[in-house]
């Protein structure tokens, strides 16, 4: 099987429940991500051949071990080249900054949310 410029719906989500689609130059990841895990697995998942730009709308982000790895895995696809971070999470660009992972111009935020937190009482 080919692979071609966008996945099938099949391929495109994980058994952890990660949603990954890919249209061109252009990866789209929704879904929570909530176990470091998911990032290994997407990680194996994603050829990031080609690759300059990952939207990121619709991913929620509910674990710190998972959040570094991610910002490892977002680093290793940026080291060709630029890659745009689209409407990225609020915590990812705080901790893309101040990793100092933005210095370089390889990753570039375009529009990040602002997420509002919340709070047990």
């Amino acid at each position: 099987m080919s692979h071609s410029s966008t996945f099938s719906r099949d391929l495109a989500t994980g058994a952890d429940g990660l949603l990954v689609e890919r249209e061109g130059r252009r990866l789209v990841l929704a879904g929570d991500l909530v176990h470091v895990d998911q990032v290994e697995d997407l990680a194996a998942r994603v050829a990031p051949a080609g690759l300059d730009e990952v939207g990121l709308d619709e991913l929620d982000i509910d674990d710190g071990p998972a959040l570094a790895a991610l910002v490892g895995l977002l680093r290793r696809w940026a080291e060709p080249g630029p890659l745009v971070l689209d409407r990225a999470p609020q915590m990812l660009a705080h901790t893309l900054y101040k990793v100092g992972a933005l210095r370089s111009g390889r990753l570039v935020l375009q529009a990040p949310r602002m997420d509002e937190g919340t709070t047990a009482n």
